[in-house]
């Protein structure tokens, strides 16, 4: 069952918030850098963006979050992303996955990217 995205975005926030509240007493350090993060999805300039797009390409993957996959398998191939490291990104889902469904994920982000591929090449 898919999840609307609305609801989606919704529940993240309940759950970064928990999160949040949760590490400031183990790691406040932390904790400001994760507000900071949630609230602008960048952090201090520590990774590269294209770098955290293939991160973000990961969990969107072994999230089954299609929309996230096709937002940041673009972001990630505009800030330079070769095939090689996306490849290595989806690699790394297969690898690390213990949901079956991953397989269908990564054949529908192989399509996304065969697609993005050719409008870059055009």
């Amino acid at each position: 069952m898919k999840i609307d995205d609305s609801v989606r975005e919704k529940k993240r926030k309940e759950l970064a918030e928990k999160f949040i509240n949760g590490v400031s007493e183990i790691s406040p350090s932390f904790s400001e850098h994760f507000s900071r993060f949630w609230k602008d999805k960048k952090c201090d300039g520590a990774m590269q963006d294209k770098n955290r797009e293939l991160l973000m390409l990961l969990a969107g993957l072994v999230d089954n979050c299609e929309p996230c996959v096709r937002f940041h398998m673009a972001n990630a191939m505009k800030r330079g992303a070769a095939e090689a490291e996306i490849f290595e990104t989806v690699s790394v889902a297969a690898v690390m996955c213990s949901d079956p469904s991953i397989n269908d994920n990564i054949k529908k982000c192989l399509g996304i990217y065969e697609k993005f591929k050719k409008n870059l090449i055009k």
